[in-house]
Order: C-alpha cells, then sequence, then structure tokens
C-alpha cells in the first residue's frame, strides 16, 4: 500500500482525491474535502447504514448520480494525523477480505463503529500507564498459555479485552484472571467482588512486568507485544477479530507507546476454589454493592500451581 501520511502531507488543493491500494475491489481514495480537511472517501454499491461523527472525526454519507454511494471521513484536527493515517490503512487493509460488493457497506460501518468506540473510550489519547502494563500483562499471557493451550481460535474468542466479563479469559469450564505486577510487590490489586468469587474454579494469574528504560532494546513495549500476539495468529479472520478487541480497549497503534518498556519477568498462577482467601458475596453485608481490595501473594502461596 501507498505510504498514506505522505499523499496526505503534499496535498494542497481542496476537494482533489487520489486513488489508494488500487488492487483493492473496493474504492478508496484519499484527499482533502471542501474545508481543506484531510479525508479518505470509499464508493460502495449499497446504501451505508446512519453513522455518527465524533469530536475526532467528521463523517458525511452522501448518494452519487451513479446510483452508489459515497462515505466520507474527514479528520478535524490535523495534529491527530497520525491516529487518522492508522485508521486510513486500518479501514482499507480491512476491506481487503469483503467478498461481495454488496456488503461492503455494512462491513465499512461495523469496522467504523469499532474505532468510533475507541475514539469515545480514549478521546484521542493513549492509554494510561496502568492501562498499558495490564493489556501488556493479558496479551503475554494470551501468547504464552492460552495459544499454545487452546490453539488460536479458541485462545482468542476466549478474551473478553473490556467487555462486561469478570474474568479476563473464560474458556471450557474455567477462567483465568490476569493481574499485572512489579518485581517486590507482595500484593495484587482486585478490582471487584466478582472476579474471584465464581462457582467455577478457575486461576488467579500474575505477570511481573518492571519498567525498563527507553534505551533497553529488550523491552517489551505495548506495540511489539501486539505485533508478536498477531505474528503467532495463523489465521487472517482471528487476527482480525483480536484487533477489533484491542480497538475496543482503545489501543490503535501510536509510536508514542514505543517509549513506554517493561521487562518481563515471569509469571505465576494460583488455583482459585472454594477455599480460596477472597471476598465473597454471600459473607459480606448486603449493603455492600462492590469492594476493591487486595490479595497478599505470600498468604495464597499454597494456591500456586506448577
Amino acid at each position: 500500500m501507498e505510504n498514506i501520511r505522505e499523499i496526505l502531507l503534499d496535498l494542497r488543493e481542496a476537494d482533489k482525491y487520489q486513488r489508494v491500494d488500487i488492487t483493492n475491489p473496493v474504492a478508496w481514495y484519499v484527499g482533502l474535502d471542501g474545508k481543506n480537511r484531510y479525508s479518505l472517501f470509499v464508493i460502495t454499491e449499497t446504501q451505508p447504514f446512519a453513522l455518527a461523527s465524533t469530536k475526532i472525526m467528521n463523517l458525511f454519507i452522501g448518494s452519487r448520480r451513479d446510483g452508489k454511494y459515497g462515505i466520507t471521513f474527514s479528520l478535524i484536527e490535523k495534529k491527530s494525523i497520525d491516529l487518522f493515517v492508522h485508521f486510513c490503512e486500518d479501514m482499507i487493509f480491512y476491506s481487503r477480505n469483503v467478498q461481495k460488493p454488496e456488503n461492503v457497506a455494512d462491513s465499512i460501518c461495523s469496522r467504523y463503529i469499532q474505532w468510533q468506540k475507541a475514539f469515545i473510550r480514549t478521546e484521542g489519547k493513549l492509554l494510561s500507564f496502568e492501562q498499558i502494563k495490564g493489556l501488556i500483562g493479558e496479551l503475554c499471557f494470551l501468547k504464552m498459555e492460552m495459544i499454545p493451550k487452546y490453539g488460536s481460535q479458541k485462545a482468542v474468542e476466549s478474551w473478553s479485552g473490556i467487555e462486561s466479563t469478570d474474568q479476563d479469559f473464560l474458556c471450557d469450564d474455567t477462567w483465568y484472571e490476569v493481574k499485572s505486577t512489579v518485581s517486590g510487590s507482595g500484593t495484587v490489586k482486585i478490582s471487584s467482588i466478582e472476579q474471584l468469587d465464581t462457582e467455577t474454579e478457575g486461576h488467579l494469574v500474575v505477570v511481573t512486568l518492571d519498567k525498563t528504560s527507553e534505551a533497553d532494546t529488550s523491552k517489551l513495549t505495548l506495540n511489539n507485544m501486539v505485533e508478536l500476539v498477531i505474528d503467532s495468529i495463523p489465521e487472517r479472520v482471528l487476527q482480525e477479530r483480536l484487533m477489533s478487541r484491542l480497538l475496543t480497549y482503545g489501543y490503535y497503534f501510536d509510536k508514542a507507546y514505543d517509549r513506554i518498556g517493561f521487562r518481563y519477568n515471569g509469571m505465576s498462577r494460583y488455583k482459585v476454589d472454594q477455599t480460596f482467601p477472597c471476598l465473597r458475596k454471600d459473607q459480606i453485608p448486603a449493603a455492600v454493592q462492590n469492594a476493591k481490595y487486595e490479595l497478599a501473594l505470600a498468604a495464597i502461596e499454597v494456591f500456586k500451581e506448577d
């Protein structure tokens, strides 16, 4: 694919567009709209369903004289060009696998909605340090434990991401809750009663990630961890499914993530059964609807699994 960023930066005339990815059966163009904003434009055979703009991107759907439809995605502020370039590349690449022309509009709209959720969740900002560390921990567990044990399809489908489930991974008749910590920390934080209070036996997984310098060439970053996981999944459809969940989480590629690095220092797993020491809903006052607490790792050593 052409360098979208270079094409956009070379543009000088409003309402002038250039087709990109010409081998793609879907007709994509980049250019400047009538308000001189960086834009991505696509032609579809069928009418797209109604979509809303965001604080970052304006969206316009129009009908054409040839009976087809056009969708224009325009960046509101040019300072967000890096984000917009990644959005363009993702939308174009995603459309390559659409088999039928009549499905193009729905597929593009569905992908945009995933980006829209990411825009709303992050407002175009990077994930926080704690969110980055937590996400890297879950991706480490996905690549090192889930994929080898269950296979890529079941592993990817078991990951909840940011969805409203109490545990990070639900697979077969068990579950895994992943927590990221640092070396020397004697505790892990449990963010709700429901995370460990279940009738089904599961596992608490503690991933040790220590912050390292930007100059550390062996560091783990969010970007290279995502790349490592994607490369370990051979099926394109599963790669897209994983990227969709990352989008919902609020992650999209940004070079700034390369400045925040961690060194992986091991993983421990603890069996959580009815004897595991945690807060349980039926043992606390009814007036207490939610609680956050910390577990002492030394106190649960007896539950540690090989």
